[in-house]
């Protein structure tokens, strides 16, 4: 009678060690284009909502350092090209690639913990934030890895996209 009751313990217990939580473990490249610094950053998706005003991403520095980049990401979902909110979701741009249209929205973000205090950062809805990018000293952090080789890739092209167009990456509006 012990056996049976071990072996339904053990099979419990692997299971509960194996459940996938809502966290995603993200890992980003910085470069820093005027030093050529390069380093990695890793981070976890620790809470994502979506609401009708807005898509909100809490991020966690997997490091125990001070980190920018960490905290809650509150994304409206209205175009505002005019206030001065901290936050403004300023344009979209749809990108098509293997049968599938992807949405990447631009925020302009007026935030002094970031790295030049103006930044923009692209979203997607499928992957969350993919490029932070920062004007005045031209830095990026880009989403590289997220642990699946598809959605790798196909961020790796959104991404790409991105940083070479110039009226998404380099325009403040």
């Amino acid at each position: 009678m012990r056996l049976p009751i071990l072996f339904v313990l053990v099979i419990f217990l692997l299971i509960s060690c194996t459940h996938d939580s809502n966290t995603k473990s993200l890992q980003y490249i910085m470069a820093k284009r005027n030093s050529g610094f390069i380093d990695t950053v890793y981070m976890d998706i620790i809470d994502r909502q979506t609401t009708d005003s807005s898509n909100i991403i809490k991020y966690k520095v997997k490091r125990d350092i001070y980190s920018p980049y960490e905290g809650d990401y509150n994304l409206p979902n209205k175009i505002d090209t005019t206030s001065n909110a901290m936050v403004r979701f300023v344009c979209e741009k749809t990108i098509p690639f293997e049968d599938k249209q992807y949405r990447i929205l631009k925020y302009q973000f007026d935030d002094p913990k970031s790295d030049d205090e103006e930044s923009l950062y692209f979203y997607s809805p499928e992957f969350g934030i993919i490029l932070f990018h920062f004007g005045t000293h031209r830095n990026s952090l880009r989403l590289i890895h997220t642990g699946d080789e598809q959605k790798d890739k196909i961020i790796y092209f959104l991404t790409d996209q991105m940083e070479n167009d110039f009226n998404m990456t380099k325009e403040w509006k």
